[in-house]
This record gives structure tokens, C-alpha cells and sequence, in this order.
């Protein structure tokens, strides 16, 4: 496994003889481990496809486009950036970013197994200690919402609000995050969603609680979603629309 995050690395460098040593290694390595372990073969796989985002023209990149055509590749790319906190940040950021990428292009394609694994994996990163994986995994949840619909994620407006009464700050931050951006796509899904299960009205009574939070980003988080619902003008936002004018003036 060390020897595999190690090739990811070093298919990072712009330096072209690098990048030529890792595919022949890479190579190499595959031929070995695909007789070995299937899952290992497609793991090594997954993890040097990850590589064309760093260097859209490396060796690794062209040679490994095919990848997308493997059925557990997207739950592979999960495991890396959900699972595997002990390795370089880099590596789980490639990993998600591609994770999103592949979501929002091939999402309505995956299997059922696969949509679900990769939802609720995701949410494992909301409160993870490093801000950009916070960000990504937020934005990853956003995709599915928007590709998808909210359907594809039962039960979300309770789950963040769940998570909003913890005093985890790392948490409060990742969930705060996921919402300003799940409104800035999807705030008339959100709405159309309130008729049926009111979990709206709950959400906004949490989000001007921490207009008034002493972490700026709470507040910033939190005012800018209720934003998103200006035009909209929901039942919850009409009602308290003194209260958002108040802090909006300050």
C-alpha cells in the first residue's frame, strides 16, 4: 500500500523523467498485482487515474483513462479520500476532487450499491480535521444533490441539523459548508421539499441561531444560505424576515 500512495506522489512532479519512471513502475506493478489481487490490481488503477488531474498531459494520465469503465473505481476513490487520514492530504484531495468529477458526470450511470457507498462514506468527511477536505466532501454531497435529487440522500435536512447541536467545531463548520452550498444549487429542491417533510423550517430556526455565533465563518455560512431563499421567499424565511433584516443592516 505504501508503495502504491508513494507512486501517486511522485506522478505529482512536473519533472517529465519522473513521470516516465512512474509509469514504468506503475506498469509493472500492475502486471503483478493483477494476478495476484483483483482488488489490488484496481486499486493501483484507480489511484494513478488520479494523477491526470494534477498533470493533464503525464504518461500515467494518458494510459489510464480506460479506468472509468471499472465498476468499483468510484468506490475505491471513496475509500482513499473518506478512509485514509494517516496519508498526505494531497492524495485524499486528488481522490475526492476526482470523486466529484466523476459524480457529476456518471452519476445517474453508477450502480445503486455504489451512489449508496459513496453517500454515506462522504459523510464521514464532514467534520474531518483539515478544512479542504471538509470543503470537498461538502461539495461532493452538493453534486449528488444536484445531479440527483434530494431523494438521493433520505433524511438530509434532519441529518445536518443533527449535526448542527453537536459543540464539535470541526463538524459545525463541515455541516454549515455542505448547506451554504447544497442552497446555492439547490435552494428551490429544498424548498419544494419543505411541503412534504418541513424540514426547512427546522433548518432556518438552526441557521439564525448562528447568525449570532461568535465564529465568523458560522455566520457568514449561515446568512449566506439563507440568501439563497430571497426569491424564493419560503414560509419560514417570511416569518422571520425581521429578524434576517436586522442582521443584514448590521
Amino acid at each position: 500500500m505504501q508503495q502504491i500512495i508513494r507512486l501517486i506522489a511522485l506522478s505529482q512532479s512536473p519533472d517529465t523523467e519522473i513521470q516516465r519512471q512512474v509509469h514504468q513502475v506503475s506498469d509493472c506493478c500492475l502486471a503483478v498485482l493483477y494476478f495476484i489481487l483483483y482488488f489490488i490490481a484496481l486499486f493501483v488503477f484507480y489511484l494513478l487515474q488520479q494523477c491526470r488531474l494534477i498533470n493533464a498531459c503525464s504518461l500515467p494520465a494518458k494510459q489510464l483513462l480506460v479506468l472509468r469503465n471499472i465498476p468499483e473505481y468510484d468506490k475505491y476513490l471513496t475509500f482513499i479520500f473518506t478512509r485514509l487520514r494517516d496519508q498526505d492530504e494531497a492524495v485524499r484531495m486528488v481522490a475526492g476532487l476526482t470523486l466529484k468529477n466523476n459524480v457529476k458526470s456518471y452519476y445517474r450511470e453508477m450502480a445503486p450499491e455504489v451512489r449508496h457507498y459513496i453517500r454515506d462514506e462522504v459523510f464521514r468527511c464532514i467534520g474531518d480535521p483539515k478544512t479542504t477536505v471538509r470543503r470537498t466532501a461538502g461539495t461532493i454531497i452538493t453534486t449528488i444533490v444536484d445531479v440527483g435529487s434530494l431523494d438521493e440522500c433520505p433524511g438530509l435536512l434532519k441529518l445536518f441539523i443533527q449535526m448542527l447541536s453537536t459543540n464539535e467545531v470541526h463538524l459545525i463548520d463541515g455541516t454549515l459548508s455542505a448547506i451554504y452550498k447544497i442552497c446555492q444549487d439547490s435552494a428551490e429542491k429544498l424548498e419544494e421539499d419543505d411541503h412534504k417533510s418541513g424540514g426547512l423550517t427546522e433548518l432556518f430556526g438552526r441557521l439564525f441561531q448562528f447568525l449570532g455565533s461568535e465564529h465568523e465563518a458560522f455566520r457568514q455560512f449561515a446568512l449566506g444560505s439563507i440568501n439563497q431563499f430571497i426569491i424564493c421567499m419560503p414560509r419560514v424565511l417570511r416569518e422571520n424576515f425581521e429578524l434576517y433584516m436586522k442582521v443584514r443592516l448590521k
